[in-house]
């Protein structure tokens, strides 16, 4: 069996994209999957989530022909992870190198997450080696637009057709008029997940992650949230029209 790969991208911070990886890759590992995650955006997000360390290597060693075996490390729920590196600023892992990474890894294991940086020219590797891509995203303005321009990037690079929709994360509870609004006419189109992430604002020791409450509520909506990315796909054509909606005006809601 050959590894699926599901980029998490976004072009703005603080959409959800640490709570997006850490719940898929995390859900895989705990149903049993083999689950590898490579944590690429050089903010640390996935690797503090998890808790990992940068030594005795990280995922600049793997990308630059290091071991990859070297640099994994074992979480407890399940996962075999990467630590980000600083030395990925301004020198991404373009598609070739990642492709070269990946080889053999997608021949041992099932899921593969990659938790994409946000800035645009490093998201064009993990783009173009990505089977799935979930954009993560809040309800607000501001995050439908990053949405958005992040479709448009996916799009640009020819691959909108593996866009699963987007991971809609921390909603209000309970959600404001807006909210409603905003999700269901992402709903109505096919543009959003129906699985919904609450974020966190920090997280639990890696040896305590097995027994925190709001892990084991992450996790089940994790299950839900992988299922529907392996199944499921966006419309293109409604893509599209999320992204010149959002270029010209407020997000789509369930009125437009």
């Amino acid at each position: 069996m050959t590894a699926e790969i599901i980029t998490i991208a976004s072009l703005k911070g603080g959409a959800g994209k640490t709570t997006t990886a850490y719940a898929l890759a995390c859900a895989a590992g705990v149903t049993g999957l083999r689950a590898l995650a490579l944590d690429l955006d050089p903010a640390f997000g996935l690797t503090a989530a998890l808790g990992l360390s940068p030594r005795p290597a990280t995922i600049a060693d793997a990308v630059h022909g290091g071991d990859l075996d070297a640099a994994l490390q074992q979480h407890p729920l399940g996962v075999h992870a990467v630590a980000a590196d600083r030395r990925l600023t301004g020198d991404a892992p373009q598609a070739e190198r990642l492709r070269a990474l990946l080889w053999e890894a997608r021949s041992r294991y099932d899921v593969i997450v990659l938790d994409a940086s946000p800035d645009e020219a490093a998201m064009l590797g993990p783009v173009d080696v990505a089977d799935h891509i979930v954009v993560p995203a809040a309800l607000d303005i501001l995050s439908m637009r990053a949405a958005a321009l992040t479709a448009a990037l996916v799009d640009a690079a020819g691959a909108l057709d593996r866009v699963s929709g987007l991971a809609v994360t921390d909603p209000s509870r309970p959600m404001s008029a807006a909210e409603r609004s905003v999700l269901a006419g992402l709903q109505r189109h096919g543009l959003a997940l129906e699985t919904q992430l609450m974020a966190r604002r920090s997280w639990p020791s890696a040896s305590t992650a097995a027994t925190d409450p709001e892990v084991a509520g992450m996790l089940t909506a994790g299950k839900l949230l992988l299922r529907e990315v392996a199944t499921r796909s966006a419309p293109p054509g409604a893509l599209r029209h999320f992204i010149a909606l959002a270029r010209s005006r407020p997000p789509l809601t369930a009125a437009g």
